[in-house]
């Protein structure tokens, strides 16, 4: 936890350079991101639900992320639209997605599809004047030999998945967080038991 707790520090010290008198943070994603409510899911935290916790009160943090989001039903729910709508120029979006584009349900993106559907976001943003900051997928819970494992095989791979996001990060000329392999260490020391 207190691993988790230091990227969360790290990337609201980063940001804290684009802060002026307020600043608003929108977080766009999947499970790994959401809000939950404690009282009906109590085990339950995305990294989103404690970001807040990080900044003053000239921050606020709007989390839009929602458990089963991939990036192209986080478009088909409208949700996409209520983000759009919302932001306003000076703004900074964070965009986490992956978990769900790479499984085989209805949910699935091809990664190149997963690319153009992040490049959508990245660019509309930045016409909105805002200012997207993506991250690749946090890693799952999963150890293989004892020790954590980046890739898992089969429908829990982001394997295809996290280069594109350094791909659009790179072609958009806007910062790119590795969650993947921040996660991976962080799992990694606090072992699998």
């Amino acid at each position: 936890m207190k691993k988790i707790l230091s990227v969360c520090l790290l990337i609201a010290a980063g940001l804290a350079c684009f802060a002026k008198d307020h600043l608003t943070i929108h977080l766009m994603g999947d499970s790994t991101c959401a809000t939950y409510n404690t009282t009906e899911r109590s085990s339950y935290r995305g990294w989103g639900q404690i970001f807040p916790f990080f900044f003053d009160k000239g921050v606020v943090v709007v989390n839009y992320a929602k458990g089963g989001a991939s990036t192209k039903t986080f478009q088909e729910k409208g949700i996409w639209e209520d983000v759009k709508a919302m932001v306003k120029p000076g703004d900074i979006v964070m965009i986490q997605f992956g978990h769900n584009d790479e499984n085989t349900d209805p949910r699935h993106t091809e990664p190149d599809e997963y690319k153009a559907n992040l490049t959508l976001f990245v660019t509309t943003l930045k016409e909105l004047g805002v200012k997207p900051v993506l991250l690749t997928p946090i890693c799952r819970r999963r150890f293989i030999n004892g020790h954590a494992a980046r890739y898992g095989g089969g429908n829990w791979n982001h394997l295809n998945y996290s280069p594109k996001v350094f791909e659009v990060a790179k072609e958009n000329e806007i910062p790119v967080i590795d969650g993947e392999v921040r996660s991976l260490q962080w799992l990694e020391n606090l072992g699998s038991e």
